[in-house]
C-alpha cells in the first residue's frame, strides 16, 4: 500500500492520503473552497431556526471535513454551548452533566 504526503492547508498538520484515489480527486480535496468551514455559510438556520446543509454543501467532496472545521471553531463551541443550555433548561440533561460538558467547552477555547 502507497501513500502520499500532503500539507493541509487550515490546520498545517501533516497526514497521509491513499493513493488508491485519482490525483483529482486528491485536489479536490486538498484545494479547499472559500466557505470551507465558515458555519454561518455551511451550517446556516433556516426560517423555522433550524439548522440545515444547503444542497450545494450536500454535493462538495469536502462536507465532512468542512462541517467537522466549522463546529469545531469558536462559533461552533458556542452553538454547543447555547443547545447545552437550551437542553438543561429544558429539564433533558441534569447540572452534572451540563457542568461537565461546559467545562470541556471551555477546555477546547
Amino acid at each position: 500500500m502507497r501513500y502520499r504526503l500532503a500539507r493541509g492547508i487550515e490546520t498545517k498538520e501533516i497526514f497521509f492520503i491513499q493513493l488508491i484515489m485519482p490525483d483529482s480527486e486528491i485536489k479536490k480535496i486538498m484545494d479547499k473552497p472559500c466557505c470551507f468551514g465558515k458555519l454561518d455559510i455551511v451550517f446556516p438556520v433556516g426560517d423555522d431556526g433550524l439548522r440545515y446543509s444547503p444542497s450545494e454543501c450536500i454535493k462538495c467532496v469536502n462536507k465532512t471535513n468542512c462541517l467537522k472545521e466549522a463546529l469545531s471553531s469558536q462559533e461552533g463551541l458556542s452553538l454547543r454551548e447555547e443547545k447545552l443550555n437550551r437542553n438543561y433548561f429544558g429539564g433533558r440533561i441534569g447540572f452534572f452533566e451540563r457542568w461537565a460538558v461546559r467545562k470541556e467547552i471551555h477546555q477546547k477555547r
